[in-house]
């Protein structure tokens, strides 16, 4: 467990050393977004083409998976992007979570369509994922927030970075309809 914490944290790292800020939570429109415009359009759950985890593939030793995937209108049920988001990553994946189920399929679709589980996810702030107060209000906001494909940069996180919590653990419920820990799917990770 902590091995894998320790690596998403280099990832966070390496990403925000790259482009000059922690990932946004999900992109929305993925043709218009790049990693230096940060904020400006208004996500919702609907839209995301992309995850922070997406964003983070090539920092968690995933580079392939992050080159095959389809950033551009393609959705998360493209089959191309779908198959890389059945893809179960070691990195996330949590060895105490013994009730691990690897997939989630949401109501209304049937395999092949599944998502890959894991055992972490992001907090978004203070409130609930889709909060604008948590947004608006900086002493809330987290390293990342989906409502405006945000991300913090280094010296936006005044506690510093050794004091804010980034990624957290979650279990995994026993059933292919529960989607937390889905980490392709929803910026947040969790139950809906």
């Amino acid at each position: 467990m902590q091995k894998n914490l320790k690596q998403l944290s280099l990832a966070l790292h390496n990403y925000s050393a790259t482009h000059s800020l922690f990932p946004p939570a999900a992109i929305q429109n993925s043709t218009t977004w790049n990693a230096t415009n940060n904020g400006g359009t208004r996500g919702r759950n609907t839209t995301w083409k992309a995850t922070w985890v997406i964003l983070m593939l090539p920092y968690l030793d995933q580079a392939p998976l992050h080159t095959k995937y389809n950033f551009g209108n393609a959705t998360i049920f493209t089959p191309a992007n779908n198959q890389i988001l059945q893809t179960n990553l070691a990195s996330l994946r949590s060895p105490s979570d013994g009730g691990h189920v690897p997939q989630f399929i949401p109501n209304g679709f049937a395999a092949p369509i599944g998502f890959s589980k894991g055992n972490y996810a992001a907090p978004f702030g203070a409130e609930d994922a889709f909060s604008e107060g948590d947004f608006s209000r900086k002493d809330h906001r987290s390293l990342m927030n989906p409502m405006w494909q945000w991300g913090a940069k280094i010296a936006q996180v005044t506690d510093g970075t050794s004091n804010t919590i980034a990624v957290t653990e979650l279990l995994t419920s026993g059933t292919v309809t529960d989607g937390r820990g889905a980490w392709g799917i929803r910026p947040v990770a969790a139950s809906p």
